[in-house]
């Protein structure tokens, strides 16, 4: 269910005033957080943790279990993500805010957070949050947007 509306500038980036502006904004703020499995706070996230903690410190508020990111396959995946609210947008299409998503591995999934000059995740092999440039997307399967819809 959406709660607010984006607006466009004539270069077809969303405002700031927009709600991604704000997650991307809080994801970006835990750059260094260290990472941890199933991480929900300030003891570490995991890059489920990340989107919901982003979410929830710009208004947003997704019910989510602790269920980990392995296990699923990709339409179980899809199908969460749908329930959750997110709709799927073009990768190319992305804004900041958009929840990235990738399969590392099989029946592994893995999420970021867009930025306006790349993205931010929980980075397991790092052990840490980074913040990475975006290089096209390379590596992300798909984009699903938030809470917010086009004019």
């Amino acid at each position: 269910m959406c709660r607010g509306r984006m607006r466009c500038s004539a270069t077809g980036m969303a405002e700031p005033r927009h709600p991604g502006w704000a997650i991307a904004a809080a994801a970006s703020a835990r750059e260094g957080w260290l990472f941890r499995p199933q991480g929900r706070g300030q003891e570490g996230l995991d890059c489920l943790g990340l989107v919901l903690m982003a979410s929830a410190e710009a208004g947003i508020r997704l019910s989510v279990p602790r269920l980990p990111m392995m296990g699923h396959s990709r339409p179980e995946v899809f199908r969460r993500m749908r329930e959750l609210g997110l709709r799927e947008v073009r990768l190319g299409m992305a804004m900041p805010g958009d929840v990235l998503l990738a399969f590392p591995a099989t029946r592994q999934a893995h999420l970021g957070i867009r930025t306006d000059i790349g993205f931010v995740e929980a980075n397991a092999r790092l052990r840490r949050v980074v913040v990475r440039p975006w290089l096209d997307g390379a590596g992300w399967h798909s984009a699903w947007r938030l809470c917010w819809e086009r004019d």
